[in-house]
């Protein structure tokens, strides 16, 4: 049986206040509002950051105001140098958030810091993972 290819879309999250949420991924992940659901009398909204060249969106995050009984592990970003990551701990350490601070991992897994938005939700940040290129 041939089946066609399944194609990445998004991920939903379970979010206790949606205007924090939308905050909270604009300002540290760089996202923003590519679909806002509640125009249409839905309930959630689309965020999305986009590729380096391309113009493509490479992660869709949807926001979904439902109580929060479910976490991912972690969500991942990738920023260019490890100047950026230290600032960003500052800020995040500053803004109560950060989770773990700036760390060697090492090896192919680089430096890295996690945040945690508003509903516990923690995101990666890394320097130094070969992500591009992976087979």
């Amino acid at each position: 049986m041939h089946r066609a290819k399944p194609i990445w879309t998004h991920i939903t999250i379970q979010v206790s206040n949606i205007e924090q949420s939308i905050a909270f991924y604009e300002r540290w992940c760089g996202m923003t509002i590519v679909r806002d659901r509640r125009i249409t009398g839905g309930n959630t909204v689309w965020m999305g950051s986009y590729a380096d060249s391309d113009k493509q969106r490479d992660l869709l995050l949807v926001l979904d105001p439902e109580p929060v009984t479910d976490r991912m592990r972690h969500f991942g970003f990738q920023l260019e140098n490890l100047i950026d990551l230290d600032a960003m701990a500052v800020e995040a350490e500053q803004a109560g958030i950060l989770a773990a601070p700036p760390t060697l991992l090492g090896g192919e897994l680089g430096h890295y810091l996690m945040i945690r938005d508003p509903d516990g939700h923690d995101v990666e940040f890394t320097v130094g993972q070969p992500i591009r290129g992976l087979q």
